[in-house]
């Protein structure tokens, strides 16, 4: 179920610009939260998170 400003954007933009426009995402001029991870230390957590676990 999508949010009602959701519907209502996606018609806007029907009405504006037709089917494409529509269907086309426009995509963000920031992301909405700063990362957390550089891609560093983004590479790392995947090895980590493949490898087989550690015993204790």
């Amino acid at each position: 179920m999508c949010h009602y400003q959701t519907v209502d954007n996606v018609r806007r933009r029907f009405v504006e610009k037709g089917l494409s426009g529509a269907l086309d995402r426009v995509p963000r001029k920031t992301p909405p939260c700063p990362r957390k991870l550089d891609g560093e230390a983004e590479a790392r957590l995947i090895v980590l998170s493949c490898s087989a676990p550690t015993r204790l």
